[in-house]
């Protein structure tokens, strides 16, 4: 039994998020998938400012995280068939669309860290995402800002790019890698090269621009794919 208001809300958010997807009840509350994950699995505590956001995305009484107001199996006192638990309770609230933070291009380099840290609403520009992509993205997906000319004419400076590093990584993939020698990612068409003498991948990052080297990944420059690119906006007017 719950014993803490850390523990009674976590409860009682588990019991809410019921029937529901992580990216469907992430596009409910208008928070980060990665942030109702840890919520869920008690990562992370949910406080007085989220619990009451919470409750007012959902169409609850404030303090139903908290046990007030509720009777022993969760429901409204004042109306036992409106605030009813599970997926029926979330279906009556209306989903925004999921929201993909833009970072930038070091952050890049770390983004499950960085969006783990992130508090809801703290210094992310966002891009919102269809139904069909926010269905099939993990929880750690980001946008970048193209930067540079090595992926021209393809790719502009200015234009939108999703990544998501939960997607599987195939031929050909338009991908942002970090090289470990970097400080910062890149983004580079990925194309495979088979394995060294040891069993290790290598692999290549083309840029699209001809102007531009090819860098080769191997044991003596090593690399890490962070995602490949899910999809790309571009401005046709700057």
């Amino acid at each position: 039994m719950a014993t803490t208001i850390s523990e009674v809300r976590r409860e009682r958010f588990s019991r809410l998020a019921e029937g529901m997807t992580q990216a469907e009840l992430a596009e409910t509350l208008d928070l980060a998938p990665s942030y109702v994950w840890q919520m869920l699995n008690g990562k992370r505590n949910i406080g007085n400012k989220t619990a009451r956001k919470i409750e007012q995305r959902l169409g609850l009484p404030t303090g139903h995280l908290d046990g007030l107001n509720t009777n022993s199996a969760g429901t409204s006192k004042d109306d036992p068939g409106l605030y009813a638990q599970g997926s029926a309770t979330l279906r009556r609230a209306k989903p925004s669309p999921r929201k993909v933070p833009v970072i930038s291009y070091i952050q890049a380099g770390s983004p499950k860290e960085v969006l783990d840290d992130h508090e809801p609403g703290n210094g992310f520009e966002y891009l919102s995402v269809d139904d069909e992509l926010a269905e099939a993205l993990g929880p750690h997906a980001f946008a970048l800002i193209v930067e540079g000319l090595s992926m021209a004419d393809e790719f502009k400076p200015g234009d939108r790019i999703i990544v998501d590093p939960s997607a599987a990584l195939r031929p050909g993939d338009i991908v942002v890698a970090k090289l470990e020698a970097d400080e910062a990612a890149t983004l580079k068409k990925y194309r495979a090269r088979g394995n060294d003498t040891n069993g290790e991948p290598i692999f290549e990052l083309v840029p699209l621009n001809d102007d531009y080297a090819t860098v080769v990944v191997d044991a003596d420059n090593p690399a890490q794919i962070i995602g490949p690119v899910v999809e790309h906006r571009r401005k046709l007017r700057r």
